[in-house]
């Protein structure tokens, strides 16, 4: 059980969840538990005696508040053992760039300004999926110095992250990137 996986699952409708632990290298479930709270969780780190929970090496997991508090709570040294997915952290940098671009855009309109109007899905795309008057319309808007265009760079570099094989280079990447995030003064990735 050195690596486990936390999640929560929908079943049926009306928002019905349940929580999940699984054994990723066995590739099985060996928790299931009503609703997503931080309870749900309690339960299984309190089945587990001492020895296990110090014997676990990495947990999967989302952004999901409630799984994080339980984790830090019942297992030795979590904030060195929690992973979170990739998924979610570039979801995380696509709503940080999105709620940029709507501070800014709402600004903007009220001085006349309708530059961001229309360009939602824009901020959320690569470089290379955009069409060629994508492309323009994005080097156009990013020459303006736009603080959404501040944002859109910071979510593509952190692109770099997932290429990196070597523990050291990844963690000067990241200290290099959040240092930049953290001194962007852009609230939603500043944090």
């Amino acid at each position: 059980m050195a690596h486990l996986g936390v999640d929560e699952k929908a079943f049926a409708k009306h928002h019905r969840y349940f929580t999940l632990v699984a054994a990723l290298d066995a590739g099985c479930v060996l928790y299931v538990d009503d609703d997503r709270k931080q309870e749900s969780l309690d339960r299984y780190w309190q089945s587990l005696t001492p020895k296990q929970r110090e014997g676990i090496e990495a947990i999967a997991m989302d952004m999901w508040e409630p799984y994080i508090e339980s984790t830090h709570t019942h297992v030795p040294d979590a904030g060195e053992k929690i992973v979170f997915d990739k998924f979610h952290i570039a979801k995380h940098l696509h709503e940080a760039v999105d709620k940029v671009r709507r501070l800014e855009a709402r600004l903007l309109r009220r001085a006349g300004d309708d530059r961001l109007v229309g360009t939602k899905y824009l901020w959320l795309m690569r470089p290379k999926d955009m069409r060629p008057d994508q492309r323009a319309t994005c080097q156009a808007l990013m020459a303006g110095e736009l603080k959404v265009a501040r944002a859109w760079a910071l979510k593509e570099c952190f692109r770099q992250f997932w290429e990196y094989t070597y523990l050291g280079a990844a963690q000067r990447f990241f200290g290099r990137w959040f240092w930049r995030a953290t001194h962007s003064r852009l609230k939603p990735l500043a944090g």
